[in-house]
């Protein structure tokens, strides 16, 4: 690792030294690269070397390869000296290095086994001799307790400086001065500066700064540097994970952290379900939601979902120290028929050989409260000011009553006082009005059911290790309450892993995890308060909750109704490596997952002729996984490859039972399933499916600036019929770091990395059942005898969703890396799209799956982080990052009896062969209401066969004015479904992302991330359900904009009407509105208490936090969100572009505490 600038650079290998036989194994792996000997180890000066036209970095590294010796030097003073032709034997260290100085303007110094190398004319850091003088002592150890050999300890602004020796110690004496500061640095470290003052003794601990470059990332089935990556990757690291939510998922934290990912957060509900899509949707059938892989172990149970079939929800994201997200074919490939939606790495945290035990124990509580963007119904008087004006709308329009004006209107009273004939808005006066109409309530059921909710995380851990061995082990527990009453999250789990080393050639590894988790689910609560007619009381005269009607469910029923999931899982894994030879590695893992998962609902009467219902589902699962990967290693010269072939076996194993029943005779005590009168049905289930691979990877590198990798991976599924179970999936891809160029070396202080990279591979997926392609059979009852029959059509010739990427990208560095990121353009093709197609009734069957066509995503990604402030002296820090995403996906093939897909009279997209998904479909609104009779009877034409005049979009023929006007596109005369439907919206935003800023100052640390995203529509359904069938439910305010409580007067909201009279209720861009938002999703602010506070003592650190969450959405979106209260259903076809109002977000605010002990 070496930096460029004035930093001293201190290449060094100690690790690898610590034990003889490491230093054995790393001497005769040299022996096979180069020919270069020690006559003897560490304590002896004599070497052997043999080299040709080689500079002088490569001297060095091969020295310090083949022996004890660290060389000290700045990277700009040496990097000139090449074309180094050397051949000793047994000779002085220091005559190889005077030859290799020659005429070069510099010199060195051997002090004890570190060469510093500086100018002619510099003096180096060493000890000096004075006469007054004073003496500090110490030792310099890292986070882990292990000594750092080699460190620099000077006093800050002179010459006089000493060198830790092999245990990390330091002795320096000097001159008495004043304001006497030391300089710690270490190639890899952080500086760091501590003031002397009157101490004798200064121990120090230092952090590592891992250079962005040789940065360790995880990609499939191994790790690379992010110099050395060909594709597409983002990592998540320390701060991000630190600085997510609380609350989050390890699927809601993604959101605006990675270009290209976009991440859907539903609400704020404790189950709330999150959408996590990497450059755009890759199926019809699917999810599309990319391949979750923890530890290497993939996950058959993530999902959107928010409940406890989802065991994403179980990670804690306090054991997770990396998150990789690979997006391009050339990362993904390896993973083959899974990988077409992306992969998910999640890295968790373990211990680290020779680490001094450390503790860690944190604590977070947070209030959330409602955030629902002004959103709220009527009162009680604003709610009967709309019922009767609704009622007298709806009986002239109709000119009689119907079934519910009945249940206003006195109709004999009614009739015995006007004279039908003439009668209009006016006349239905409240004296007309049934006594008992309206209730003299006054409840506001939003406030009753939703509150100020608390919740709370804790998490123990602890990590250490010895020379052989390492572990981690740590407990959570985690309770979220949500706004809304009732419904909750309560998750506990433990995790830990053990590594050991024997004899250094083989490791093993353990790893064992487990969760329970229980949910109450309330997210239908929302629905219920929103009908709810704020004149019923909550309660009766003696306290019982008040029983309304079949039409509506008083919330304090549903309040007490169960919806409960239990879920548990455990993970064990067993893993083996063994070095074969140096450079050729074993690995094998076992991994055993098991999951138990029981839901019950249970639902009361609660209406006078009601009943009660329960239903009861209780499943296990089992995946098995076994791994085998070899890897193989090998330098030769300027020639680097790392070779990999692996074999995977994955096997998928579900059981369930499920039983329902109805009418209890107790709603309290007698719930269980005996005690119903009806039994409604019992079933039982079992499916599984077995996945077999075989994979290969092969990554070259020429000259340290020539990249090639290419990889392999054959999948055999028993999803698909015996001649389709096999899927092939390559991928290759090549890089060239520019910046390693001669002609940029000049430059090198303004451009310090610039990597071109392109990609091409194929990936795949298998959505569809585990039996799809299987003709099934099914139980039947045929004159109370039993028998079979076809329960579905299987489709043998069922073939893989196969999908091609293409991309272009370029990785850059700026000053030293001060400003650096990335960009990269794809393109994207999936064929074979897996879909239930109609088949003919024939058949006996109404759909099969089937392949059917295919899809094309394109667009660019770009990212770029800077250092704005970077001062290690005065421990001051500012950064700031930003990325900006945009995709296209487009219909570009159609194999199927319809043309397109959607277009129902009730379906609110249509996607043509080469359309856009995502496309809204409906009516085109005229920008106002129709506003007089006149007006509407000039739009209506006369039907030339019988002379009468045609409706123009009512077939009922009650348009009135305050109706919508709708566009007539094919211009005959009518508005029908056929002729006057168009694209209304698009719910794909032109662009979306995120931004955020961190700031660091000594142990004060202040973040602030943001999300936005750009032109995506949305279609908001509760305005288009307000402005119909009102039945007997409340309506949200937006209805005292309406026509029907302005009568006349056009405010751009249609009349509201019982029965939906005027046909207002209908899928049109009257409801469509720009749903482009900008979001303050966090605001962390953490503080280090000064370690001086602690002395000696065990504790090592304290800090203190504060967060707030989800603080500020500036947006011109009327409903609770912008981007939440979505439906997963047809996700690729509108893009979750339809808010359902069914649960509102919510701010936080936490506080909380980690106490780290050593």
């Amino acid at each position: 690792m070496k930096k460029t600038g004035s930093c001293v650079h201190l290449r060094i290998r100690w690790l690898l030294k610590m034990l003889l036989t490491m230093r054995l194994l790393a001497f005769f792996l040299l022996l096979s690269v180069v020919p270069v000997s020690a006559s003897v180890f560490g304590q002896y000066a004599k070497v052997s070397l043999r080299v040709e036209n080689v500079s002088l970095e490569k001297v060095m590294d091969i020295l310090e390869r083949s022996t004890d010796y660290r060389f000290v030097y700045q990277n700009s003073q040496v990097e000139s000296v090449r074309d180094l032709t050397l051949n000793f034997k047994d000779t002085d260290i220091r005559d190889v290095m005077k030859e290799c100085l020659k005429g070069s303007g510099l010199t060195f110094n051997v002090v004890g086994m570190n060469v510093v190398i500086v100018p002619l004319g510099e003096k180096q850091p060493v000890q000096q001799d004075v006469k007054k003088e004073k003496q500090v002592k110490g030792r310099v150890t890292d986070k882990g307790g292990l000594p750092v050999p080699g460190v620099s300890v000077l006093i800050d602004s002179t010459t006089i400086g000493v060198v830790t020796d092999i245990d990390g110690n330091y002795v320096l004496t000097y001159p008495e001065m004043k304001n006497v500061r030391l300089r710690f640095s270490f190639i890899g470290m952080q500086t760091k500066y501590v003031v002397v003052g009157n101490k004798t003794v200064i121990n120090v601990i230092l952090e590592e700064e891992i250079n962005r470059l040789d940065e360790v990332v995880a990609v499939g089935y191994g790790t690379t540097k992010a110099k050395d990556m060909t594709g597409a990757v983002s990592r998540l690291g320390k701060k991000e994970i630190e600085t997510a939510p609380m609350g989050a998922s390890i699927q809601s934290m993604l959101q605006g952290r990675a270009p290209g990912v976009n991440v859907m957060i539903s609400s704020a509900s404790p189950t709330s379900p999150v959408s996590v899509i990497i450059r755009g949707s890759s199926s019809l059938s699917g999810d599309s939601q990319p391949l979750w892989v923890i530890d290497g172990v993939p996950e058959y149970s993530a999902g959107t979902s928010g409940n406890i079939s989802n065991t994403l929800y179980n990670l804690n994201l306090t054991d997770v120290e990396t998150i990789d997200i690979l997006k391009d074919a050339s990362a993904t490939a390896i993973y083959g028929s899974r990988a077409a939606n992306g992969v998910v790495l999640v890295t968790t945290k373990r211990g680290k050989k020779g680490m001094k035990p450390t503790l860690e124990f944190s604590a977070r509580y947070g209030i959330q409260t409602m955030n629902a963007n002004d959103f709220g119904v009527l009162n009680a008087e604003e709610y009967i000011a709309l019922s009767k004006a609704a009622v007298r709308a709806s009986f002239f329009t109709r000119g009689s009553l119907d079934y519910f004006t009945r249940k206003y209107i006195d109709e004999t009273k009614f009739n015995a006082s006007t004279n039908h004939s003439q009668f209009d808005l006016e006349t239905l006066t409240d004296d007309f009005f049934l006594k008992d109409a309206y209730y003299d309530g006054d409840t506001d059921w939003w406030d009753l059911m939703t509150h100020n909710a608390a919740t709370q995380e804790y998490s123990l851990g602890i990590r250490g290790g010895s020379k052989e061995s390492s572990y981690s082990a740590s407990f959570f527990y985690k309770d979220q309450k949500g706004i809304v009453k009732g419904g909750s999250s309560k998750l506990l789990g433990g995790s830990f892993n053990f590594d050991a080393s024997i004899r250094e050639v083989i490791r093993f590894k353990l790893g064992l995890r487990a969760t329970s988790r229980v949910t109450n689910d309330k997210d239908d609560m929302i629905s219920t308060i929103l009908d709810m007619r704020p004149d019923y009381p909550a309660y009766l005269e003696d306290g019982s909750i008040n029983m309304i009607s079949y039409y509506v469910e008083n919330p304090l029923f549903t309040l007490k109704n169960t919806d409960e999931g239990k879920g548990k899982d455990f993970t064990g894994s067993l893993g083996l490596e063994w070095d074969i030879i140096p450079g050729l590695t074993l690995r094998t893992n076992g991994t055993l997952k098991y999951g138990i998962n029981k839901t019950l609902t249970y639902k009361r009467k609660y209406y006078d002729d009601g009943t009660s219902s329960s239903s009861v589902a209780k499943n296990e699962n089992y995946t098995y996984v076994w791994d085998n990967t070899l890897t193989y290693l090998k330098t030769l010269g300027d020639h680097n490859l790392v070779g990999l072939l692996g074999f995977s076996i994955e096997k998928y194993e579900y059981d369930g039972l499920s039983a329902s029943g109805s009418n209890f005779p107790d709603d309290e005590v007698l719930t269980n399933l005996g005690s119903a009168a009806t039994k409604n049905s019992i079933a039982s289930s079992y499916n599984s499916n077995t996945l077999v691979s075989t994979f290969a990877r092969l990554e070259y590198k020429f000259k340290n600036r020539y990249l090639a990798t290419f990889t392999f991976r054959a999948d055999g599924s028993s999803k698909f019929g015996p001649d389709k179970r096999w899927g092939y999936f390559p991928s290759g891809a090549l890089a060239w770091i520019i910046s390693e160029e001669n002609f940029l070396k000049d430059y090198s202080h303004i451009v310090s990395y610039l990597k071109l990279r392109a990609s091409i591979g194929k990936t795949g997926s298998q959505n569809l059942g585990n039996y799809d392609w299987r003709t099934l059979m099914g139980s039947a009852t045929y004159n109370g005898a039993p028998g079979i029959k076809p329960s579905s059509l299987g489709n043998d010739i069922l073939q893989w969703e196969s999908q091609v990427q293409k991309e272009i990208g370029l990785d850059y560095g700026f000053w030293d890396d001060r400003i650096r990121g990335s960009i990269g353009y794809y393109q994207k093709k999936v064929d074979n799209l897996l879909y239930s197609d109609p088949v003919p009734y024939s058949s006996s069957f109404s759909s099969v799956t089937q392949n059917i066509g295919s899809l094309k995503n394109k667009g660019f990604e770009f990212d770029v982080k800077v250092d704005i402030i970077k001062n290690t002296q005065k421990d001051l820090t500012w950064d700031f990052d930003f990325n900006v995403a945009r995709n296209i996906t487009t219909l570009e093939k159609l194999n199927s009896e319809d043309e397109y897909f959607g277009g129902g009279a009730y379906q609110y997209f249509k996607i043509d062969v080469g359309g856009k998904t995502g496309i809204l479909y409906g009516y085109k609104y005229g920008g106002r209401l129709i506003r007089t009779n006149e007006e509407l009877v000039a739009l209506k034409t006369i039907n030339p066969e019988t002379g009468q005049q045609q409706y123009y979009r009512d077939e009922n023929n009650y348009e009135r004015p305050g109706d919508l006007y709708i566009m007539d596109l094919d211009g005959d005369g009518q508005i029908t479904a056929d002729g006057d439907r168009t694209e209304i919206g698009n719910a794909n935003p032109d662009f979306f992302g995120g931004f955020g800023t961190t700031l660091y100052w000594k142990g004060l640390m202040v973040n602030a991330t943001f999300t936005y995203s750009v032109g995506a529509d949305r279609f908001y359904d509760e305005e288009k359900s307000s402005a119909g069938d009102m039945n007997v439910y409340n309506t949200s305010k937006n209805t005292l904009k309406s026509w029907t409580m302005n009568p006349g007067v056009d405010r751009g909201y249609p009349r509201a009407m019982y029965y939906g009279w005027g046909s207002n209720s209908i899928i049109t861009n009257r409801y469509v509105h720009d749903a482009s938002f900008l979001r303050l999703s966090a605001l962390n602010i953490s503080y280090r208490l000064p370690k001086r506070l602690f002395g000696s003592s065990i504790v090592d650190a304290i800090d203190l936090t504060f967060q707030a969450t989800n603080l500020f959405t500036w947006t011109k979106y009327p409903g609770m969100d912008p981007q939440g209260n979505f439906s997963t259903s047809y996700s690729a076809f509108y893009n979750m572009g339809i808010d359902y109002s069914s649960y509102p977000s919510a701010r936080t605010y936490n506080v909380g505490i980690k106490i780290t002990l050593k």
